[in-house]
């Protein structure tokens, strides 16, 4: 029983592990995953959260000096009586043939969770790869919950192996009692009959300890300190994630003087813009676009300057909100291995427009209500409060654990005031919403204007692989368009993997969608740039050089003429 239930910790903590690891990458970016790869990390999250589970086994093997000592007693015993060899070598068939049942049973269970292994594998690289879609248009706590069922039936079938494995064990201790006892039988009637002396009879009896003695754990708790301490070293930058508490309170981004340097390298520099309209972004290769919008979503901070959301500075807004707080077209396209409509809605549930707006209503009570209760309890305790504790969960992206730890609680208590509460419930309510649902007519009317209907029904494989890159470019263009939501867009290079014929159609959606729009533009189509920014910023020398419009800029700026020029050289070669 006590095997049993230690074995039940040990997959609880294996499961715990292994849930806040995944965590981890949505609230910070992630050291292994930039330098070595999501597939490294994914290694990292089952190998270490087993290797730290492994601690609690109790282990059964035997040491080659008990082994040895167990065969020098038998060969002693032979001198007294062979009543000794012949139970022993009985209880050993006995026990090998209980073994051998179990774990047959052990195996198939096993078997079957190694099978939800190899499946949850892949989809957890997804949720590893595609964290950026889920946080920008999903619900972190949904598509966890996603993976989560699948864990809990694989540890389903772990803890029958566990049951079988123990079985064994049971089996052997009990084989162990039956044979002491029938030792003992056995040796009085050799006693009466003048065939076993006593005092050899209390010497082999003592020896029943040597012979099923386990390995002494003096050993393995040893090594396992020693475990414990080198995984926990090395581990210890995916726990050590700080909380971030701050939220924004209305949809305002202002790009305030940043710069940002690299290895002494200025990348860029006194850059300020505030987002109040679509701005076209262009520059020659290396001239700090895409590190401009890694500094927009967090991923790097600048060295001089902020950026401030709402009033709020981003390096202190939690990252999943971040990413809720853009809509982000990139033009490395992220795609899942399911169907059409979950690689657009991300699993959210369809409703109508009116629907939509009503939950709006719904969770802006709801989230002003929750942030009032916490601000108001000296002492919050959210396991009394479930509803409240549903709600900040999802908006600070918090586990189980987090939710009770009174420092971080009092630190997001310590953030919000009374004064504000209406603005920031207003604003987090619609990203709140938006994770959750879609609207059912504009998901079909985006079906029919990018002309992905034949797609449906379709599995995409592992990564889009049964998708063409145009494909795969619209899908994603679908998810960026879906969200009901006001707030700044991001467009990295789109269209990257279209023809020129199917450029032209979805840059026309593009802008139908995104009219009236604010947010920034990179690209080196100089025609998307013309077609959808209100404004173009030329940045050169790692500076803003000029702003304007497209016909000012081909006589203000010589870089925009040179750049123009050479984008229709290239266009025309293309066509010719």
């Amino acid at each position: 029983m006590e095997i049993f239930l230690l074995n039940s910790i040990r997959i609880s903590l294996q499961k715990n592990i292994t849930m806040n690891m995944l965590t981890s990458v949505s609230k910070k970016e992630n050291k292994i995953i930039r330098t070595r790869g999501s597939g490294a990390f994914m290694s990292r999250v089952f190998g270490d959260s087993e290797q730290f589970s492994m601690l609690l086994e109790t282990n059964y093997f035997f040491s080659i000096g008990v082994f040895i000592a167990a065969i020098v007693t038998i060969i002693i015993t032979l001198s007294w009586t062979w009543s000794f060899f012949l139970i022993i070598l009985v209880s050993y068939i006995v026990m090998a043939f209980g073994i051998k049942v179990c774990t047959q049973f052990f195996t198939q269970n096993f078997a079957l969770a190694r099978e939800l292994v190899f499946k949850l594998n892949p989809k957890v690289l997804e949720f590893i790869e595609n964290r950026r879609s889920i946080m920008s248009y999903g619900s972190i706590s949904q598509y966890l919950k996603r993976l989560e069922d699948i864990i809990d039936e694989r540890d389903g079938y772990i803890k029958k192996a566990s049951i079988y494995d123990t079985l064994g064990n049971t089996i052997i201790e009990n084989v162990k009692n039956i044979a002491i006892t029938v030792f003992f039988i056995v040796s009085m009637i050799e006693i009466l009959n003048s065939k076993l002396e006593v005092s050899s009879f209390i010497t082999m009896t003592s020896y029943f300890n040597i012979v099923f003695l386990p390995i002494s754990s003096i050993k393995q708790i040893y090594g396992a300190l020693n475990k414990f301490q080198m995984l926990y070293s090395r581990s210890s930058d995916i726990f050590d994630v700080p909380v971030k508490v701050h939220l924004p309170n209305k949809n305002e981004l202002i790009i305030k003087d940043i710069s940002f340097s690299y290895d002494n390298t200025i990348i860029l520099k006194n850059i300020d813009i505030k987002l109040d309209k679509v701005y076209g972004i262009v520059g020659i290769s290396g001239e700090g676009k895409t590190t401009l919008l890694k500094l927009l979503t967090g991923e790097l901070t600048p060295t001089k300057g902020e950026i401030i959301y709402g009033n709020t500075n981003i390096s202190n807004i939690p990252m999943n909100m971040i990413y809720s707080c853009f809509r982000y077209y990139s033009q490395d396209a992220e795609i899942f291995d399911d169907d059409l409509l979950f690689n657009i809605t991300l699993g959210k549930k369809g409703i109508s427009k009116n629907e939509y707006y009503k939950e709006i209503d719904v969770y802006k009570n709801l989230i002003k209500e929750s942030l009032t209760w916490l601000i108001s309890e000296e002492n919050p305790n959210l396991d009394k409060n479930e509803n409240v504790k549903k709600i900040i969960k999802e908006i600070y992206n918090l586990t189980d654990e987090e939710c009770k730890n009174k420092n971080i609680l009092n630190k997001i208590r310590n953030s919000l005031n009374f004064n504000n509460l209406t603005e920031i419930a207003d604003f987090i309510s619609q990203i709140y919403v938006s994770r959750k649902y879609y609207i059912e007519e504009k998901y079909r009317l985006i079906l029919s204007d990018l002309k992905l209907d034949y797609l449906s029904g379709r599995n995409f494989g592992q990564r889009g692989k049964y998708l063409s890159g145009g494909e795969k470019n619209k899908v994603a263009l679908a998810r960026f368009l879906l969200p009901e939501i006001d707030v700044p867009i991001i467009i990295d290079e789109p269209f990257t993997n279209l023809d020129l014929i199917s450029e032209q159609e979805n840059l026309q959606v593009l802008n139908k969608y995104i009219s009236g729009s604010k947010g920034i533009i990179v690209s080196h189509k100089l025609d998307v740039i013309k077609l959808l920014s209100d404004e173009i910023i030329v940045i050169n020398n790692s500076e803003i050089e000029s702003r304007g419009l497209h016909d000012e800029l081909l006589n203000s700026s010589v870089l925009y003429a040179e750049l123009y020029e050479k984008f229709l050289e290239k266009k025309f070669a293309l066509n010719a």
